[in-house]
């Protein structure tokens, strides 16, 4: 699919288009939790999602900084799409122990408000 530049495949039942899959409707499905069980502090919280974000090669070439407090992971940083940020942070929810995602990942073609 990114080989060949297509943004979505289709998915046909008996002939007829049913509906397409995305690139991160992908990532999403092979997003899983490195542990059944629950990392024993913020700390080993963030190693785990860090451990996962080096471990992908789609991930970007830009530093994300993950921070962890009481259950919730933080992602800061630039990425390269909003592809790579939606699956960012769907890896974040899938570690185990994560009750909720604080995203404040910028997409590289974005700019800050103050910018403009």
């Amino acid at each position: 699919m990114h080989e060949c530049g297509l943004p979505v495949l289709p998915v046909v039942a008996d002939g007829r288009l049913v509906g397409v899959v995305t690139g991160s409707d992908l990532v999403e499905d092979q997003v899983l939790p490195t542990s059944t069980s629950r990392p024993a502090s913020a700390a080993d919280l963030a190693q785990a999602m860090q451990r996962q974000i080096d471990a992908e090669p789609w991930t970007s070439k830009y530093c994300v900084a993950v921070k962890a407090a009481g259950g919730v992971l933080s992602l800061r940083g630039l990425v390269e799409s909003h592809a790579e940020r939606r699956a960012l942070c769907a890896m974040a929810r899938a570690i185990a122990g994560c009750t909720a995602v604080d995203d404040h990942l910028l997409v590289r073609t974005e700019r800050p408000a103050a910018c403009i």
